[in-house]
């Protein structure tokens, strides 16, 4: 969970620079932690027919609407937690995926990750690669360097005028019984409901 916290961070750090250029076909660039990721024109916001910026009782319903299930033992106000009700897998943009989060802010829908999990770390650095080439074929990605170990491979691409970010990633992490393992992850965020605490 640290190393998710830390790879969040990372990403909301570096989106918060500014930029007035747009870049046109198909990044493939690396950049660095610290550098701004190409433009997109649009990034995909809605999900299950649920809008960003939706009320935490409207993606549920919604979702359990599309065979999803949420798993109530591990979601809290800030985020809920999704299965397939139906197996193990559900699809998504023409793949199947393990589960899902659902990111909320204020109780508004801000973010949502599709992740696989593997014991592997070669199997899912090739899922990861074949996310990768279907992802690129619609948004501009640039793949960024992190200092982070845990991260093996992260894409991202942003869209500054729906305040959007996309990203494709592949990571170590813990779970809750302490098993670790290595998600291959799709992720989308709306910035335009995600507040910062005034109490810190």
């Amino acid at each position: 969970m640290r190393s998710i916290i830390v790879f969040l961070a990372v990403l909301f750090g570096f989106t918060l620079v500014t930029t007035t250029s747009c870049s046109s076909g198909k990044g493939n660039k690396v950049i660095s932690e610290d550098e701004k990721p190409v433009d997109n024109d649009s990034i995909q916001s809605v999900f299950f027919n649920t809008p960003f910026g939706s009320s935490k009782d409207d993606v549920i319903k919604n979702f359990t609407e599309h065979d999803l299930m949420c798993q109530k033992y591990v979601s809290t106000d800030e985020g809920l937690h999704f299965v397939s009700k139906s197996g193990r897998y559900f699809s998504f943009g023409g793949m199947n995926w393990e589960m899902c989060n659902v990111i909320l802010c204020n109780n508004k829908f801000s973010g949502i990750r599709f992740y696989n999990a593997s014991n592997d770390k070669a199997e899912a650095l090739k899922s990861y690669e074949q996310l990768h080439s279907t992802v690129s074929g619609k948004y501009n990605l640039n793949d960024v360097e992190v200092s982070d170990t845990t991260i093996y491979a992260w894409s991202t691409g942003i869209c500054e005028k729906q305040n959007r970010i996309i990203n494709v990633s592949c990571y170590r992490y813990e779970t809750i019984t302490k098993d670790i393992m290595i998600g291959v992850e799709l992720s989308y965020y709306d910035k335009n409901y995600v507040s910062v605490s005034d109490e810190l």
